[in-house]
């Protein structure tokens, strides 16, 4: 019970982190790109 807890905690965590940093680097990504197509 402990551990189930613990493990979809952690799996939570992931995705949350995941989330906050993957969709910034996808816009930045995504900026950069359209940036040097205009130049």
């Amino acid at each position: 019970m402990v551990f189930s807890d613990f493990l979809n905690s952690i799996i939570t965590n992931i995705i949350i982190y995941w989330v906050f940093l993957f969709i910034p680097l996808q816009i930045f990504y995504a900026g950069t790109r359209n940036r040097s197509k205009i130049v």
